[in-house]
């Protein structure tokens, strides 16, 4: 690999660090209850950044094909500094909505764009899957690091306030915007600024229609990161639910992403040794027996079980998403990982009101009985037929 893209990755590898500091996350939920929130206007409120995002998904990813990366990465990280700034502010619901609908757009114009600079450095020279594999691995690895050490120093500032927690990360929130200064635009195959309609047919033929391999594993991508996702929202509520000291709730963070982070490290040689079968069996088996078992389970059982999201994640995390990268042209590549992005929020903003509506109203062991019986239907449903369409395919 040639020194200036060895460079380049480092670069974006160290963006993915300071984009993923986030010492408000293990706190976020208790935070919002001691505003007054209830569990259902905690779900409500990450529906409403989802719907946002979901709104300017892919008309962002679309921007980012035809205006370019860089330009993109810079107007997604000044909104998300603005949004962490005011969060320091914010006193009600009200003010969790205007906080969550500002990173909404931030999040919307960074999602996909990253990865795509990332694939297009990696596509200057011929580079085999398992080097892009691993690649995408090591800027994972940068993003859960980063919080994994924002959490050590979550669980630290809470012991004094709040606030502390708030301001510090205020303060990181700008940091990323200084990283993105120094990312140099790779050159790829940009979008025709004439047909806009063309090529938004282009892409959605692309997925749906030209390739069925691709449409399954981009189906499996949003199914499977919903399966993870909804428990990030649900581990803080347990965590209390079963007692244990908010102070630890930080470490508990930092734990959950060293596992995403380094069983992503490991998805390249696993599917060498065992195939992409089994992996693929492993990622939807984790998170609905994950459900199953902690509706039965209680005391430090919640926090080793609650590990089984974070596994299925970092599989998830690489597998799927380098799967679709790789199957994926570079001028419309943005493009489709919004798309996958708006489904995965759109998803989102159906189960999550349902899951917070199902804890407030019957508690949190009829939701993980619902959430693990969802989430074996939807394997049936696109699971199946992708396993054997990849038993169909011929060794490599």
């Amino acid at each position: 690999m040639a020194t200036q893209i060895r460079r380049e990755l480092r670069k974006l590898n160290a963006f993915g660090f300071f984009w993923m500091f986030l010492p408000v996350i293990p706190i976020l939920v208790p935070y919002q209850l001691s505003l007054g929130l209830n569990m259902q206007q905690v779900f409500f409120v990450q529906v409403f950044f989802g719907l946002v995002c979901a709104a300017f998904e892919v008309p962002s990813g679309y921007l980012s094909d035809l205006w370019g990366r860089k330009g993109t990465l810079l107007a997604g990280t000044l909104l998300w500094g603005l949004g962490f700034g005011y969060l320091y502010f914010v006193k009600d619901f009200t003010g969790m909505l205007i906080y969550e609908g500002i990173l909404g757009l931030a999040v919307s114009l960074v999602s996909g764009t990253d990865v795509s600079m990332l694939y297009d450095w990696l596509k200057q020279e011929s580079q085999e899957r398992e080097v892009a594999t691993k690649t995408l691995a090591n800027y994972q690895m940068s993003q859960v690091l980063s919080e994994a050490l924002a959490g050590v120093l979550c669980g630290l500032l809470v012991l004094l306030s709040y606030r502390h927690v708030l301001a510090a990360q205020a303060l990181v929130a700008l940091l990323p915007i200084g990283m993105v200064c120094f990312l140099k635009e790779p050159s790829y195959e940009k979008l025709s600024r004439e047909n806009h309609w063309q090529n938004l047919h282009t892409v959605w033929r692309h997925v749906f229609h030209e390739d069925r391999l691709l449409r399954l594993i981009f189906l499996n991508q949003i199914v499977w990161s919903l399966a993870t996702f909804v428990m990030v929202w649900l581990n803080q509520k347990l965590w209390q639910a079963e007692g244990i000291p908010l102070g630890l709730f930080g470490l508990l963070w930092t734990l959950i992403n060293l596992v995403v982070g380094f069983t992503g490290r490991q998805v390249s040689s696993w599917e060498k040794r065992l195939g992409s079968g089994a992996l693929l069996l492993a990622l939807s088996s984790l998170p609905i027996l994950g459900y199953a078992l902690l509706a039965l389970s209680s005391g430090g059982w919640v926090v080793l079980i609650g590990l089984f999201f974070p596994l299925s994640r970092g599989i998830t995390q690489i597998l799927l998403k380098d799967a679709i990268n790789w199957r994926t042209p570079s001028a419309i590549r943005a493009t489709v990982l919004s798309l996958n992005s708006l489904l995965f929020r759109l998803g989102f903003a159906l189960l999550g009101p349902l899951t917070g509506w199902v804890t407030d109203t019957a508690g949190l062991r009829p939701t993980l009985w619902m959430l693990a019986l969802l989430f074996g239907l939807a394997a049936l449903w696109v699971l199946r037929p992708l396993l054997k369409l990849v038993k169909e395919l011929p060794a490599p």
